[in-house]
């Protein structure tokens, strides 16, 4: 084959190569949206109206949003479908009290942990609280599909999501 083939071969292969690379689907995150009655807790604040559940490449996000934020924890079961493991996060919110917190559970052991890759956002503004698990922080490291299941425990009442699990929430 001379020179001038074999650029060409090249720059037809090259060509084909970014095309593919331009055409092919960018990961998306599947996400699931529970809706719950404002009003239905016990006391007026920390009412869950909303949950949203990001599963992403980078981790899980999960938005809980209220009638009100105000002092007191909101938590959430999650559960692996691979393994069934399961992890309880919380996020304690505690206005001008002092710092907020945020951390797991295990349900077989006793105590209170925190992982690097594990943050909350209050954000009184927006009356919500986002709590973003790394990769590294939920129940095993090659988790997949999760679900979970939220509430709340604000001083003198408390709030869930109709104890009901969302459906299984894959990464793609």
């Amino acid at each position: 084959m001379t020179r001038e083939p074999r650029r060409r071969l090249a720059a037809a292969v090259a060509a084909l190569t970014a095309l593919t690379l331009l055409t092919a689907p960018a990961a998306q995150a599947e996400s699931r949206t529970l809706r719950d009655p404002a009003g239905d807790a016990y006391g007026n604040r920390l009412d869950i109206t909303r949950v949203r559940v990001d599963n992403e490449d980078r981790g899980v996000r999960v938005t809980i949003s209220f009638t009100q934020v105000g002092k007191g924890n909101a938590f959430f079961s999650l559960q692996d479908r691979r393994t069934r493991e399961e992890r309880i996060y919380f996020a304690t919110f505690r206005g001008d009290d002092g710092p907020e917190k945020v951390g797991y559970l295990l349900p077989e052991e006793r105590g209170r942990f925190t992982c690097r890759g594990l943050t909350a956002r209050w954000s009184p503004r927006r009356d919500d609280v986002t709590v973003t698990i790394a990769r590294s922080c939920l129940p095993t490291p090659g988790t997949g599909a999760v679900r979970v299941i939220v509430g709340t425990e604000p001083p003198g009442g408390a709030d869930s999501d109709r104890t009901r699990r969302t459906s299984w929430i894959e990464r793609d």
